[in-house]
């Protein structure tokens, strides 16, 4: 077990770091949960939690929790936007298959779930890094009101435009460590999207109150190019989403659309309406009814990037602040996690604080999630580009092609096995419900490694 005195600095309290902040309390590893925000902030749209995941919320006591507040998932179906079907990956038999369902809900409702089992005293708010420093004997983070903390090791989990990734590359510049020129460019851009959840909208919507249901998407054409994601996420309520590139006039600069999730002005939540509000969906009602009756909407940018340098000394990364990924498979949240409980094992078994036991971890980490990640975001942007229309001319054809090899009890046999991977904590109780499908996640344990450094 790691040593008593271990400290943990989880920059970040977002889905990635409140997971591993959850993990780490159960497993009795001393931690302090840092976030630029001076509050929770409530904002986002849907998740979707595969059965990948399911097991270790089982392992640290939140699943039940999650479970209530969400819409358990049988499912995707796509459809045009003149709602005829184009292609049904449905199952019914997700925990046969696997020991559990795979759940909807919305970010919101998984932040608040999360914060509860993390006691309030580990997590310091309204504290934006400003710069790191780490050696032999710790890592010290200074924030913008120019105080101080230290600690053992730090995480990053404080998303795609990570201030503890940037404050890395600096100091690895300082040693004369060249970083990749991909790990210094700007994100890919694929597309702006807004996104909202609604209120519950009553009796009119009656496939939104049962407890299974099926994500929806609405795929854009050349002459509309705008595609609509529906995720229903229980008690009536819907959370939406809407991307495409002829949103990008509407947006403002790169770096403070893509830094938080920001309130959608009204001038041009009008201008988007005058487009939009008229187009019918697939679960009845028109866009224009979500709009109304959401409370926050928010505009985000869609991009991607595969990091190569994932960690340094006492240093690294999580989830979006390493592998950026745009929601066409719904992994971002998924992929972070499973982060969350590689990292969570090979912290709990370190030997010492020393650095190179830290640096032998962290390669270990870097190894079995490395690649993994860099094929989900390959893979997330090869669906994008079919469902938005990106491939212009072409899009039905494609579809066509794509959605025909989709529905094929085949590919979806495929697609469960490809699931097959359920981690779980080392050190906690394993859950093992009944089923079909092996679990085949690699070991969490150090051991050997391809590669020590991951730059």
């Amino acid at each position: 077990m790691a040593p008593s005195d271990l400290h943990v600095i989880i920059a970040g309290a977002g889905v990635a770091g409140l997971s591993l902040a959850v993990m780490l309390e159960k497993g009795g590893i001393k931690y302090t949960v840092v976030e630029r925000a001076k509050e929770a902030k409530y904002l986002g749209s849907g998740l979707a939690l595969s059965v990948q995941v399911m097991r270790v919320f089982d392992q640290i006591g939140v699943l039940k929790d999650l479970d209530d507040v969400s819409t358990r998932t049988l499912g995707g179906t796509w459809y045009t936007q003149d709602m005829k079907e184009v292609a049904s990956i449905i199952s019914s038999d997700y925990k046969q298959s696997f020991g559990y369902d795979p759940l909807m809900l919305g970010r919101p409702e998984f932040i608040r779930t999360m914060l509860r089992h993390v006691p309030e005293e580990k997590i310091m708010w309204g504290k934006k890094v400003m710069t790191t420093m780490q050696n032999e004997n710790g890592v010290m983070l200074r924030f913008s009101d120019n105080t101080t903390l230290d600690g053992d090791i730090l995480v990053g989990c404080d998303g795609a435009y990570s201030a503890v990734r940037q404050s890395l590359y600096q100091n690895l510049a300082k040693k004369g460590i060249k970083v990749p020129e991909s790990d210094l460019a700007p994100l890919r851009f694929q597309e702006f999207s807004v996104l909202g959840i609604t209120k519950p909208l009553g009796d009119s919507y009656p496939e939104l109150k049962e407890k299974y249901g099926l994500l929806k998407v609405q795929m854009g054409t050349s002459a509309s190019p705008y595609k609509i994601g529906l995720i229903p996420i229980g008690e009536g309520r819907v959370a939406w989403d809407i991307s495409g590139d002829h949103l990008q006039q509407k947006a403002q600069s790169a770096t403070e659309t893509n830094f938080r999730f920001s309130d959608w002005d009204s001038e041009s939540m009008d201008d988007l309406r005058g487009e939009l509000d008229n187009l019918p969906l697939i679960i009845g009602g028109t866009l224009g009814d979500l709009i109304n009756n959401s409370d926050s909407i928010a505009r985000v940018m869609l991009e991607d990037r595969w990091f190569h340098t994932w960690y340094e000394g006492r240093t690294v990364l999580v989830g979006d602040a390493c592998h950026k990924m745009i929601p066409s498979t719904g992994q971002g949240a998924n992929q972070a996690i499973v982060d969350c409980v590689v990292l969570a094992n090979l912290i709990h078994e370190l030997p010492s604080k020393d650095v190179k036991d830290l640096s032998r971890a962290f390669a270990k980490y870097f190894e079995i999630r490395g690649e993994t990640t860099k094929a989900v975001i390959d893979n997330s942007k090869t669906l994008g580009h079919v469902v938005s229309a990106k491939s212009g001319i072409f899009a039905p054809l494609l579809r066509k092609m794509v959605f025909k090899v989709a529905s094929t009890s085949f590919f979806q046999k495929k697609v469960k096995l490809s699931m097959a991977g359920r981690p779980a904590l080392n050190y906690l109780p394993r859950p093992d419900p009944p089923s079909t499908i092996k679990d085949d996640f690699p070991a969490m344990t150090v051991g050997p490694t391809k590669s020590s450094v991951a730059v």
